[in-house]
């Protein structure tokens, strides 16, 4: 882990598009470790696992670019909205099982892409 920490200070890897790729890598390889999280060890398949990884990017980016914070605050403080939305969710659904837990976490994610609009 501390070899992808440091790889983006080794001058080939310091390039803008790769260090881009190596985010994007980390991105897509925490959002698989979420989601291997509620499907494997819990059992419930969360269709609106995106909606809550959509809305902290939306959050961080808001307060980033419209209010000028910077965004290595940004990216803290975008966690808190989908841990929150998490929580209710997970407050709701809490005796839900099967495909019901999983048709109200879509539910979520639709009613959070209606926001967008």
């Amino acid at each position: 882990m501390m070899v992808l920490a440091i790889l983006p200070l080794i001058p080939p890897f310091n390039q803008e598009y790769l260090v881009r790729w190596l985010i994007v890598g980390l991105f897509m390889a925490a959002q698989t470790v979420a989601f291997n999280f509620t499907n494997g060890y819990i059992s419930i398949v969360n269709f609106g696992f995106a909606a809550f990884v959509g809305l902290g990017a939306y959050t961080s980016g808001i307060l980033s670019t419209k209010l000028g914070i910077s965004p290595w605050l940004t990216i803290f403080m975008g966690a808190i909205p989908p841990a929150l939305v998490g929580f209710l969710t997970g407050i709701l659904t809490l005796r839900l099982r099967g495909i019901y837990a999983a048709i109200m976490a879509w539910f979520v994610g639709l009613a959070l892409m209606g926001l967008n609009a």
